[in-house]
């Protein structure tokens, strides 16, 4: 994935392959580098022409990086998906993949049972909240692992309108997936029976956290 417009030629929302941390990510996503490219090359700009900007909203980070004198800023934006109980299974960094479709890059447990893939499927706001009918939920994404590093695995979702629709309206996105039941197996697709993980994405402050960004531009 490499950088493409998502919101306006100003805001672009790129992966950055230093993600913030979290039990299931590392600092590099070292399997990464053939999905993503890094949003700038530091080490053809001076020292401090390169503006970090961050910004917390609700459950999403902005992470911009701008270059006053190109009038040049990339932005994405990271999330976490967590279980009923609170705790973070999964994290999240929206993109645009190379034709401009927006996308997300999903990190998961190294020990995810690889061969049973994850299923994302879109819960927007519920419809009766607007009066409007009751519309029939899509069919779940499959997605398949494409990558796992040392400490975690890759997957790359497609963010389509549902999905994008979910997250900007204050929705969210379910993500299943399988773990071993013995949790503490080292490698991916480890053995013991499978043991079903349901994570939800919020969408609470995404339309926000864009909107920061947007508004950046402006000034």
């Amino acid at each position: 994935m490499r950088r493409a417009s998502f919101c306006s030629k100003a805001a672009k929302f790129v992966v950055f392959l230093c993600l913030a941390s979290t039990p299931v990510e590392t600092g590099r996503a070292q399997g990464a580098e053939r999905f993503a490219s890094p949003a700038i090359d530091h080490s053809v700009f001076k020292e401090g022409e390169v503006r970090r900007l961050r910004g917390a909203f609700k459950e999403w980070e902005a992470v911009c990086d701008e270059i006053p004198r190109l009038k040049q800023r990339f932005c994405s934006l990271f999330g976490q998906g967590k279980d009923k109980e609170g705790r973070v299974q999964l994290s999240i960094v929206v993109t645009t993949s190379d034709d401009g479709v927006p996308a997300a890059m999903l990190r998961l447990p190294l020990a995810v049972l690889r061969q049973q893939g994850v299923e994302v499927s879109a819960a927007p706001v519920a419809a009766a909240n607007k009066g409007d009918k009751a519309k029939r939920p899509e069919a779940p994404t499959r997605l398949r692992i494409v990558d796992c590093d040392a400490v975690a695995c890759t997957t790359v979702l497609r963010l389509n309108p549902g999905f994008v629709a979910a997250l900007s309206s204050g929705g969210a996105l379910g993500v299943h997936f399988a773990l071993p039941r013995q949790e503490e197996a080292a490698a991916p697709g480890g053995a013991g029976a499978p043991q079903a993980v349901d994570a939800t994405i919020s969408g609470s402050g995404f339309a926000e956290a864009i909107t920061a960004t947007l508004e950046r531009e402006k000034k």
